[in-house]
């Protein structure tokens, strides 16, 4: 399973009706956000299926190209699912990745809380874990334009202040 089409039609078939759990209940207002009222623990192990299934022919690049298809998508689950196959290549993150999270985030492609905390919390944190130098160019994303951006300036900051790394914020 590689591509946008069949994460989709696997993500279909776990739908559940929303009467049973409505993720749409922690989203207000028209954000254009769909949902397949997919709860988290099966998307992560659909993510770790993904990975496992691709993790001996693709490398960090790959997962990249893999995700960007799916951040596009207007369904939180299936953004989710290229987020978390991405964070699976955390040991092979270099600064170069940094930019093109950024840019998801300015294109709304993760123009909600959750996906934002996710790239947050499962790949620019554990970025900046394996290059600390890079937390200061979140500061000066702290002034963007887009809210995203901005709420990633400081919530990107969360796992490497986890990891007891001082950083000079004044």
């Amino acid at each position: 399973m590689s591509s946008k089409a069949d994460v989709r039609r696997s993500l279909e078939q776990m739908s559940r009706p929303s009467g049973e759990f409505d993720a749409q209940r922690y989203f207000r207002g028209d954000h254009g956000l769909r949902f397949y009222n997919i709860g988290t623990e099966n998307i992560r192990s659909f993510a770790r299926s993904v990975y496992e299934t691709n993790r001996s022919r693709w490398c960090i690049d790959d997962a990249m190209i893999f995700a960007e298809d799916l951040i596009v998508d207007p369904y939180l689950e299936t953004k989710s699912v290229g987020i978390e196959v991405v964070a699976r290549y955390r040991k092979a993150f270099t600064p170069k990745l940094l930019p093109r999270w950024k840019r998801w985030l300015a294109r709304n492609y993760s123009a909600n809380w959750a996906t934002t905390d996710a790239i947050c919390g499962a790949l620019i944190g554990p970025l900046l874990v394996l290059y600390p130098e890079l937390a200061d160019s979140l500061r000066q994303w702290s002034t963007h334009r887009n809210i995203w951006v901005r709420r990633a300036s400081i919530v990107g900051l969360i796992p490497l202040v986890r990891t007891g790394m001082a950083l000079d914020v004044a």
